[in-house]
């Protein structure tokens, strides 16, 4: 007997966007035909209690991810596919507006992903924490400066063993923070 049954005129051509709602990723996110939840579900009974995001699906020419602190663009990058690209001034100011109005909640740190639209039009995909999101092309040592309190710094060439310095001190203070 199916978990649910959606029914309706053109049920099987209707798509939804499912991901995750903990910060572990219990399930690859993606597209899925409403006809076909039932046989989703199933696959990830074991997730039945988890809670998770449904939205629809929306076309995007390209998607940014924003690093923001007290409501102020520090780094980021397109994602997420490669070559990543810098994060155009005006998608920046879209996305310094979105985490400043988080402030009066208390969120000082947040990702803010926006896409753009066919049309041009920014949208906002999602906010986040920073304890969950994937950096892509964004600037690690800002990522890092962000972190400990001091606001973005010169771009420089980062080296490979400074690069995974940084990662490891990226790493050290993740778990400082999730103590």
């Amino acid at each position: 007997m199916p978990v649910w049954q959606p029914r309706g005129p053109g049920v099987g051509r209707f798509q939804v966007f499912v991901r995750s709602d903990t910060n572990y990723k219990l399930f690859p996110a993606g597209v899925h035909a409403i006809a076909e939840l039932d046989r989703w579900l199933q696959s990830y009974d074991e997730y039945r209690n988890e809670l998770v995001v449904v939205s629809e699906v929306v076309t995007f020419e390209r998607e940014y991810r924003c690093f923001c602190r007290n409501g102020r663009f520090f780094c980021g990058s397109s994602y997420p596919l490669e070559p990543y690209l810098p994060v155009p001034d005006h998608v920046r100011g879209f996305a310094e507006t979105a985490a400043a109005r988080l402030l009066t909640h208390g969120s000082t740190m947040v990702t803010v992903d926006v896409g753009v639209g066919p049309d041009g039009v920014l949208r906002l995909v999602e906010l986040g924490g920073v304890n969950s999101c994937g950096i892509y092309g964004s600037n690690v040592a800002d990522f890092i400066a962000a972190m400990g309190g001091r606001g973005p710094r010169p771009r420089g060439r980062v080296t490979r063993d400074a690069a995974v310095l940084r990662i490891a001190l990226l790493n050290s203070i993740f778990k400082r923070f999730s103590e």
